[in-house]
């Protein structure tokens, strides 16, 4: 998987480090999508089809570790699981996620999971980590 930390994410991200403009990740927003979308770093909510299906619910990120160093010398950290249930009577699938801003007006980052897209079938639930690096993976 490579995370894409998108311009307006940048910029969210920036007044958060400043303390300017109160976004922040902590309770930040996250969404599977269903489209087959890579994000880029002019990507926009738009984009991407978020997923409305019986028994989803959008996830929010807490809980967060202190940031640690990686392999690659790349701050890391990492909130709780996030959990999406499916009850809609059949399998759905999502090729990603999205994290916006806890307003839910600035879209963050997002990523398209590697080796495919994720089947959740009906009556089960998708266990999602959120890590968050201070820069784009690509």
């Amino acid at each position: 998987m490579s995370l894409i930390v998108v311009d307006t994410g940048k910029e969210a991200l920036l007044d958060f480090l400043t303390a300017v403009g109160g976004h922040g990740l902590s309770g930040a927003l996250v969404d599977l999508y269903t489209n087959n979308q890579t994000p880029v770093h002019g990507s926009v909510i738009g984009d991407f089809t978020l997923a409305a299906w019986t028994g989803y619910a959008q996830g929010s990120l807490t809980g967060w570790n202190a940031a640690s160093l990686d392999g690659s010398n790349r701050a890391k950290s990492t909130p709780n699981l996030v959990t999406f249930n499916n009850t809609s009577g059949s399998a759905k699938t999502a090729y990603g996620y999205v994290v916006r801003s806890s307003s839910g007006g600035v879209l963050i980052f997002a990523e398209l999971f590697t080796g495919g897209s994720i089947t959740i079938n009906n009556g089960t639930s998708l266990e999602l980590s959120v890590p968050f690096t201070q820069q784009s993976e690509f």
